[in-house]
């Protein structure tokens, strides 16, 4: 080879590097500006006045009820989307401190001499609902009575407003189980996700940020991201159709994809991770699509996309845990996906020196 092309070919690498490089920057930026976008649409959303005619009403269940898991994810939780703004469902486990002491002033208040084993229980105003086939059949029309009515606040009964507050002052409310499975599968997702992030730093590091010339072929790869299609495929369906994703026995998909963080620029989080999925799925099939002078651009925008999606997984399985106190599964599947995607890139797609 001619000295004045090696040349020639070095100083096109470089500018590629370079050109690299100030696409991190870039992203770095956007994914900065995402995150302010995201906080200020949540927290407008936040600050708006509850309406007036809310309902507020009280469900005591406890984990193992055979009525409650079908009465809740069947019944009540789409019942909750459906009002989503005028009825508020404060759950409580009748196993917390302090509930028994409620439950048995609840008891009191009606005909039920006990309610302990006559969980699931809905207190609304003064009317008290007990056990599955009650609630279905008298609840709608006594909330769909309430909200005509101007709304319901909680009853006034000795330690419930504790209950449904927690430790937090202000206002009440809804308390939502979070079972500690839950949050043990988000801390290890997270630390895996801040792992992954780190590797590939130390990869780029140690490697002079140098990469290939072209993506290789991973069919690992090309498998992880069409999974990855098809969880951001279902829930893009269960969110634009306004469906309740299914869960299984642990995590609270519901909540999850009915907060304010569900969504971006009115834009839900599902419609965009299928579209990330879509690109990466395309970009690991470069080898045989790229030509040769994109090949390597290819390499760095795979790169770039793998780092963007791990570390937005890292915002959302934050919020998860500090914000929404409510895990989705699909959305950490979806995060343990991002996980393996990047360690393939890094493995992948630097030069070994």
């Amino acid at each position: 080879m001619r000295p004045d092309t090696r040349h020639k070919q070095a100083r096109s690498i470089q500018k590629i590097d370079s050109n690299y490089h100030k696409s991190i920057q870039l992203l770095a930026a956007l994914f900065l500006l995402l995150m302010l976008l995201v906080s200020t649409n949540s927290m407008a959303e936040k600050q708006q006045p509850a309406a007036n005619n809310q309902v507020h009403a009280v469900l005591f269940y406890q984990p193992l009820c055979s009525e409650c898991p079908s009465l809740i994810d069947d019944y009540l939780v789409p019942l909750t989307i459906e009002h989503i703004d005028n009825f508020v469902l404060a759950s409580i486990e009748t196993n917390r401190p302090g509930a028994k002491q409620v439950i048995e002033e609840v008891a009191k208040r009606s005909a039920h001499t006990s309610l302990k084993s006559q969980i699931p229980v809905i207190l609304i105003g003064d009317q008290l609902l007990v056990g599955e086939t009650e609630i279905r059949k008298k609840f709608p029309k006594l909330l769909t009575n309430a909200i005509q009515s101007g709304g319901l606040q909680y009853p006034e009964i000795n330690g419930l407003d504790a209950l449904i507050r927690g430790d937090l002052g202000g206002a009440a409310e809804p308390v939502k189980t979070f079972a500690k499975i839950d949050q043990i599968l988000a801390w290890l997702v997270l630390a895996g996700l801040l792992s992954a992030i780190v590797y590939t730093a130390v990869t780029s590091i140690q490697n002079k940020h140098q990469l290939v010339a072209r993506i290789p072929r991973s069919v690992f790869a090309l498998i992880l991201a069409a999974v990855g299609i098809g969880i951001s495929s279902y829930l893009s369906y269960i969110e634009l159709g306004g469906h309740v994703p299914t869960c299984g026995p642990v995590g609270d998909c519901a909540a999850v994809q009915s907060s304010p963080y569900a969504q971006i620029l009115g834009i839900p989080m599902a419609v965009l991770g299928l579209g990330h999925y879509l690109v990466t799925f395309i970009l690991w099939t470069a080898p045989g699509i790229v030509v040769n002078q994109y090949r390597r651009l290819a390499v760095g925008a795979l790169l770039i996309l793998s780092i963007f999606g791990a570390a937005f997984s890292v915002y959302l399985t934050a919020l998860e845990l500090f914000v929404i106190h409510a895990v989705c599964l699909w959305c950490l599947g979806s995060a343990v996906i991002s996980i393996a995607l990047l360690l393939i890139a890094s493995k992948r797609l630097f030069q070994r020196n």
